[in-house]
Order: structure tokens, then C-alpha cells, then sequence
């Protein structure tokens, strides 16, 4: 599959897979890497390739939800030494060899599982040196799409050239409106400007208040 990897910031990068399909619709997908002192960190694995051959080598593979797995287990096998870390809610459904993040795999990252989400299990981590909040399936920021259905099913879905959770997501994910806004003012109080997603345009400054703006149906924030 063709990828392209981009650096952000300091120690900090993303592989872009723009052709990635995921129910039929060209969503794209990206895994977010970090490097820390214990190696790499690796968000999101996507097809193995060319992307990591440079780089250190990888000390903790996240699968950051309960839909975002697919490639998880090929990238271990590639790298036996590497942890693997899932939420319970992908445990419970698929026999992965993985373990529950109880603490952060690195000083420099912060993580939230968020609450209120069902099966979906999220969880969204800060990179404190660069400022930059990483999500999964929290919002979608597709501004364009060269395929019709995508552009037609994601305008629909209320999120076609903006930023915010899609109707599908507050539909079948939202179990908790409550819990998950707790959860959002707790992502808030956190020190963050660039915010990167697995689909669609990062977010390079302004992410909080965007964020802030995406969730206001949830109540004040």
C-alpha cells in the first residue's frame, strides 16, 4: 500500500496511507511514531514497509481502539521485542497477544482512555514536548476526497470539510454523553496545539479550541 512519512516535530512523526478503505469509503489512515529513550513508539501500526527501516527500533506497538487492530500483529512479529499494548474492549473481541496500559510507556507521553464509548474503547495520548494530542476515531477531519461515495457517505455523516465526531460515531459509540464529556474536559486541562487524527487533515495549531468546538453538543466545556 502506498505510505508517505512526514516529520511534525522533534522526535516526532506520521505515515500517511491515503489509500487505506475501511467500510468501502478511501478514509486513509496514518500511524503517528515517536521517538523515546526506550525506542520507538509506534500508534496505529499500518501495513509493514520501508517507513520504520531508518529509525529506532520500536519498543511499544498501540492498538489505540477497538477497530484500529488490523495490523498489529504482523508489525510484532516483525519486532518480538516490542510490546503491545491493547484497551480491554479489543481484548475482549479478538485473541490478540497484548496487554493493558496501566501507566505511560514513556515520560513523555500522557495518556486517557475515554470513557462512555461502549465497544469502541479509545484511547487519545499527548506528546508533551510537542504540544501534539493523537486520536483515533475521536473525529474525522476529511476535507477532501477524490472519491464520490466517500465524499457523499461522509457528507451524510456530518463531518465532509470539517473537523468533529462523525453521526455514526455519536450513534453506535456514544453510550454515555455524560461520561464522555468528562472525559473531553480532562483531554482539555491538557497542554496541546497540533492535534493528529487517523483520518483525514492534522490539525497543525488551534487544535484545543477546534476540539473544544467539535464536542459543544456534549455541553459547556
Amino acid at each position: 500500500m502506498r505510505s508517505h512519512r512526514r516529520q511534525l516535530d522533534q522526535r516526532l512523526w506520521t505515515v500517511d496511507y491515503p489509500d487505506h478503505r475501511a467500510g468501502g469509503l478511501r478514509l486513509g489512515a496514518r500511524t503517528t511514531l515517536i521517538e523515546t529513550e526506550q525506542g520507538l513508539w509506534v500508534h496505529s501500526p499500518g501495513p509493514p514497509g520501508p517507513h520504520l527501516s531508518d529509525l529506532a527500533a520500536p519498543f511499544a506497538l498501540i492498538a489505540p481502539n477497538s477497530l484500529h487492530y488490523l495490523y498489529i500483529a504482523e508489525t510484532s512479529r516483525s519486532f518480538p521485542l516490542a510490546q503491545v499494548f491493547a484497551p480491554p474492549e479489543l481484548l475482549a473481541k479478538v485473541p490478540l497477544q497484548a496487554q493493558l496500559l496501566t501507566s505511560s510507556p514513556s515520560a513523555d507521553i500522557e495518556y486517557l482512555p475515554l470513557d462512555g464509548l461502549g465497544s469502541l474503547g479509545e484511547w487519545v495520548f499527548l506528546h508533551r514536548p510537542s504540544r501534539t494530542l493523537i486520536v483515533t476515531d475521536l473525529v474525522f477531519h476529511l476535507k477532501d476526497s477524490p472519491d464520490f461515495w466517500t465524499r457523499l457517505i461522509m457528507r451524510c455523516n456530518g463531518v465532509y470539510g470539517r473537523l468533529g465526531p462523525s453521526r455514526i460515531f455519536r450513534t453506535l459509540f456514544v453510550k454515555s454523553r455524560q461520561d464522555l464529556k468528562s472525559s473531553i474536559g480532562r483531554v482539555l486541562d491538557w497542554d496541546f496545539d497540533r492535534l493528529v487524527l487517523a483520518h483525514g487533515e492534522i490539525l497543525e495549531t488551534g487544535a484545543k479550541d477546534a476540539l473544544r468546538k467539535a464536542f459543544c453538543w456534549l455541553g459547556p466545556l
